[in-house]
């Protein structure tokens, strides 16, 4: 079973991810990642499970797709910030990120 693969986020050949945060809630499906620049990129997921008539002994599927949805980064700072921590709070029907230092 393959759980994630080698796909291309969108950050780029010069930087690195390190940080990713799934969902919190039912409602909204998404992952977040940031990369080493202080740059975040959030996809959307659509998850489906199938059933199917079992073959090899495998009767159900798990389907998700990815979309890209938005991207922003941390202010240009001088010393340069380090992000150590990514949180994803929902409030109000709304999605918001809480990045740190």
């Amino acid at each position: 079973t393959v759980l994630m693969g080698p796909i291309d986020l969108g950050h780029g050949p010069d930087a690195v991810v390190t940080q990713m945060k799934i969902s919190p809630s039912q409602e909204h499906h998404f992952v977040v990642t940031a990369d080493s620049l202080g740059r975040f990129r959030v996809h959307s997921l659509r998850v489906v499970a199938k059933r199917d008539a079992p073959k090899d002994g495998v009767g159900s599927r798990l389907s998700v797709t990815a979309n890209f949805t938005s991207n922003f980064s941390l202010p240009v700072s001088t010393p340069k910030l380090e992000l150590t921590t990514l949180l994803p709070v929902e409030r109000a029907e709304k999605m918001y990120f809480a990045a740190g230092d």
